[in-house]
C-alpha cells in the first residue's frame, strides 16, 4: 500500500484505559514520530480504546487514520 497519507500507529500495551491517558504526553510522542497523524490502540475488552492525534493536539475523527 502506497496510495494515501502516513499514519504512525502506537499500540500501547497498558490497563490503564486510553481516554484516562494524559493528552499531552499522547501530543508528545505524536510530534516526535514527525507523522501527519498518529493513532493510539489499546485492547479493551472485546474491541479496541483508539485516539487519534495531530501535532496540534486531537482529532474526533480520522477518516485516512483508520483500515478495515
Amino acid at each position: 500500500l502506497s496510495d494515501g497519507n502516513p499514519v504512525a500507529i502506537v499500540f500501547l500495551r497498558t490497563k490503564t484505559r486510553l481516554q484516562d491517558i494524559d493528552p499531552s504526553l499522547l501530543e508528545d510522542i505524536t510530534r516526535n514520530l514527525k507523522q501527519p497523524i498518529t493513532v493510539f490502540v489499546v485492547p479493551a475488552k472485546d474491541a479496541y480504546d483508539i485516539r487519534f492525534f495531530v501535532p496540534a493536539g486531537e482529532l474526533q475523527i480520522c477518516g485516512n487514520g483508520t483500515r478495515k
